[in-house]
């Protein structure tokens, strides 16, 4: 039987995710908690459910569906006790409005290679598909069965937070073709802070990958008050360069992921800061620029 995993979203015409027109599959589950997660839907490795307030008619559907009796409905809002719900998701399946969603859905590799694949027509030839989440690279085991059917078809590349096992990974590196590395802050500490787990995993992973001789372009989400400030700057600018890097790709903060907040039961808190101007944002690349860095 074909290895199964869970998607939320297959992005489709994406040109943020990589070179050319791209198809983006987000992944579901990932082993940091960043306290700015965009995708915070894609955390848990779990499904569960997505409630959509403003969709909801109040129709009591779901409440009628649960045989758990998990679903309630106090004034304008359904409410779901997850000590009761065992995510049957047939509340899911009467919701007329689509309130009341699953997060994700479920793949086996064949038809997930089949799904992108429609899309192949477009990639032209620096296009291609993307590895997104959540983490893709901790589903090692689907990855094996996934990506020999996409390989040899389109260009494949992966988001990835780094923080993963470069030794599980041996029969899927191979098949991929770029990686957009993440670095959220330099020091380990800090990033256990603001990540929920320390750096030296990640950091062996990127210099491993840069030996190895993989395309690698790293990233850095720019949030304010969190790892905008100069001092981490300056110890991300040294960092990368000695791993012999010049550039860096600069991801400013925006506030999709706390509307996403809204509709899950996460313990993420929402930042209530507001998305980095242009300006902002360029005063840091200047101080890259500065550091002997180019950015993007």
């Amino acid at each position: 039987m074909p290895k199964e995993t869970l998607i939320t979203d297959i992005q489709r015409f994406s040109v943020h995710d990589g070179p050319g027109i791209r198809t983006t599959i987000f992944f579901k589950g990932c082993p940091l908690r960043c306290k700015w997660c965009h995708n915070p839907e894609t955390l848990q490795f779990e499904n569960e459910l997505v409630y959509t307030k403003k969709e909801c008619i109040l129709c009591g559907d779901c409440k009628e569906a649960c045989a758990e009796k998990a679903v309630s409905i106090i004034k304008d809002k359904v409410y779901i006790d997850e000590k009761k719900c065992t995510l049957c998701l047939e509340c899911t399946q009467v919701c007329p409005s689509r309130a009341l969603e699953p997060a994700a859905k479920k793949y086996n590799s064949t038809d997930l290679a089949k799904e992108v694949l429609r899309d192949q027509d477009f990639y032209n030839t620096d296009g291609g598909i993307t590895l997104s989440g959540g983490e893709p690279l901790v589903q090692a085991q689907f990855l094996e069965e996934f990506l020999p059917l996409v390989k040899n078809a389109t260009h494949v590349a992966a988001e990835t937070c780094g923080y993963w096992s470069y030794e599980a990974l041996n029969n899927v590196l191979n098949m991929i073709d770029l990686f957009l590395f993440d670095i959220k802050a330099a020091e380990s500490k800090r990033h256990e802070e603001l990540t929920g787990k320390p750096n030296d995993m990640i950091l062996k992973n990127l210099e491993k990958l840069i030996k190895d001789g993989r395309q690698v372009q790293v990233r850095m989400p720019v949030v304010q008050g969190f790892n905008d400030d100069t001092d981490n700057l300056a110890k991300t600018s040294d960092l990368l360069k000695s791993f012999g890097l010049k550039s860096i790709t600069l991801l400013p903060y925006h506030t999709l992921g706390e509307v996403k907040l809204a509709k899950i039961n996460s313990d993420i808190s929402p930042l209530n800061i507001r998305s980095m101007s242009k300006k902002e944002l360029g005063k840091i690349s200047e101080f890259f620029k500065s550091c002997g860095i180019e950015s993007n």
